[in-house]
């Protein structure tokens, strides 16, 4: 059975915006996806998306994108990873990507 993760971001205290996804080890999760449109706003800090090893993952949204600060992103062994949105070229602080 496929699954989709929706994720919604929390803050650790009332200043301070998440810096970091992690999500390794997954035998299910197809795809990821933003709760809501706040979700998808806070993602705008994410600076290190972690999604190694998830090995029925099959896409990333296209809106990975507007991820503006993300530095990194781990994407090794994602055996199923059909193939990167082309928003991935607008990452423009990415420094790091490992397939």
């Amino acid at each position: 059975m496929a699954a989709m993760v929706v994720f919604a971001l929390v803050r650790a205290t009332s200043n301070s915006k998440p810096s970091q996804f992690i999500l390794t080890g997954s035998k299910s999760v197809t795809r990821i996806s933003p709760k809501n449109s706040n979700d998808e706003f806070r993602c705008k800090e994410l600076r290190m998306l972690i999604l190694k090893d998830c090995t029925a993952l099959e896409e990333l949204p296209q809106t990975i994108g507007k991820l503006s600060r993300l530095k990194n992103l781990d994407l090794q062994r994602c055996s199923t990873l059909k193939a990167l949105p082309d928003s991935v070229g607008k990452l423009v602080e990415l420094m790091q990507l490992n397939l």
